[in-house]
């Protein structure tokens, strides 16, 4: 996978959620991308899927994104947040 489709979100000082999604986002220019969600609690992984979602189906509206979550447990809590982009790995 190239790096540049490859993102690791971490929640770490005063910014926004919104804004770090955001952020992240704009450095990819490809319709496929890996997040590693591994780092964060299961909230905010929800958050940072939807937001994700929303923001990269505006760009490519047949992207992809495959998100890591930590453990099994996880995945069932989020699965009923999945979008036609989304994707759990």
């Amino acid at each position: 996978m190239k790096k540049s489709n490859y993102i690791e979100f971490k929640i770490e000082g005063q910014e926004e959620l919104s804004t770090k999604v955001k952020k992240c986002l704009s450095g990819v220019n490809s319709s496929e991308i890996v997040m590693d969600l591994t780092s964060m609690n299961i909230l905010d992984a929800a958050k940072v899927m939807v937001l994700t979602s929303v923001y990269h189906s505006g760009k490519y509206p047949d992207g992809r994104i495959k998100c890591k979550l930590a453990n099994d447990e996880k995945c069932n809590f989020i699965n009923p947040f999945i979008t036609k982009n989304l994707e759990l790995v």
